[in-house]
């Protein structure tokens, strides 16, 4: 079974995301807590901030937000282009991170890494950590992608959602969940949706398919 922490280390030294901008849904992050100011003004994290694309713009608008990664090099990159950030940015699992209760999370097409058990403690935790009344800003997998690398189907459940073992590509021998709207709403109970329920497809080569991402923003009640 491949190391996660390892895998992340090699993909962000080969360049990973180096040169890629910002996915739009950060748009709508910014967005919304401009509509709830007194969210906005207390502490964010978030999970899986790697070098910086989308932790950087969201900083730079003022935001008291800390990056949090599993990958010690991407802290590293994201220290040397942003050092003005680096007490900012920590190298740490999500799963182990402890430094109390936050107004708001952010997780870009990170809560999806791991076998559904490992998953559902990602949006546990979450739901711990988040004072009553906080935001979720979700992005994750749609069980609607099409796959092409080379796989094995390790999960699938009831709901519509399924995990697979990448055989080839960067990350093979890991696990990665896709979800289903239902999924997510089991998930996060407790939670209500805000806004639009966003299904983000990115159409590919004919034979590679389409890769879908939800993005969506949950409210605790």
């Amino acid at each position: 079974m491949a190391d996660p922490a390892s895998a992340w280390d090699k993909e962000y030294q080969g360049g990973r995301y180096q040169d890629e901008p910002c996915v739009g849904f950060v748009r709508r992050i910014l967005q919304t807590l401009a509509e709830n100011p007194r969210i906005r003004a207390g502490r964010g994290l978030y999970v899986g901030c790697g070098s910086g694309r989308n932790y950087i713009p969201l900083a730079d608008s003022g935001l008291d937000i800390t990056g949090i990664d599993i990958s010690n090099t991407a802290i590293q990159i994201l220290s040397a282009r942003a050092p003005e950030l680096a007490d900012k940015i920590i190298h740490a699992d999500f799963a182990d991170y402890d430094a109390g209760l936050f107004e708001y999370i952010i997780s870009i097409q990170v809560f999806q890494h791991g076998t559904q058990k490992e998953t559902a403690r990602y949006f546990a935790k979450a739901a711990r950590i988040l004072r009553p009344g906080g935001l979720l800003f979700l992005r994750v997998n749609s069980s609607s992608t099409e796959m092409y690398l080379r796989h094995t189907l390790s999960e699938k459940n009831s709901s519509g959602g399924f995990t697979v073992k990448y055989e080839e590509g960067p990350k093979k021998d890991l696990d990665v969940c896709f979800y289903s709207l239902a999924d997510i709403a089991k998930l996060c109970k407790g939670f209500d949706f805000i806004g639009d329920i966003v299904e983000d497809t990115t159409a590919r080569a004919a034979d590679k398919g389409a890769w879908s991402q939800w993005e969506l923003v949950l409210q605790k009640s």
